[in-house]
């Protein structure tokens, strides 16, 4: 008697990316409200990335609790893992390797992009201008007014 392990995992993955999707709707209404226009042409790109993105997350981080035995160790090893060794680690292996080793910094962003959904997310606000094809703005430009 009672839920299914499947029912369950599954009822929570959809209770917490709807929590997801309401901060994220928070976030778009103000800036819609906000009237931000430096973001505004990328406003449906924006959005499809960020539920991408969410959906990305929240995987990552059921299976990363698989790893551990206890919540407590994921709640102070989690963040810090994937600060210094997805974040850190890959900024840094993608500014060193991207002009002098080509082949070597496709295969870090493969890698990288395999297991950090914060990286895939940053690599597609990087290229987000490109994907649009406004290969001559991306939104940091449009915000210093350059």
């Amino acid at each position: 008697m009672g839920l299914g392990d499947g029912a369950y995992w599954l009822g929570n993955l959809v209770h917490d990316y709807l929590a997801y999707l309401f901060v994220i709707g928070v976030y778009f209404l103000l800036l819609g409200v906000y009237e931000v226009s430096f973001i505004t042409p990328f406003l449906p790109l924006m959005i499809s990335i960020y539920l991408c993105f969410g959906m990305a997350l929240l995987s990552y981080a059921y299976l990363a609790s698989l790893l551990f035995s206890s919540a407590n160790q994921v709640y102070k090893l989690l963040p810090i893992l994937n600060y210094f060794f997805l974040f850190l680690l890959s900024a840094v292996l993608d500014m060193l390797l991207s002009k002098t080793y080509p082949d070597a910094h496709a295969f870090t962003q493969l890698f990288f992009m395999l297991i950090s959904p914060f990286y895939l997310l940053s690599q597609a606000m990087k290229h987000m201008p490109q994907t649009m094809g406004m290969l001559d703005q991306s939104p940091l430009d449009a915000f210093m007014g350059e």
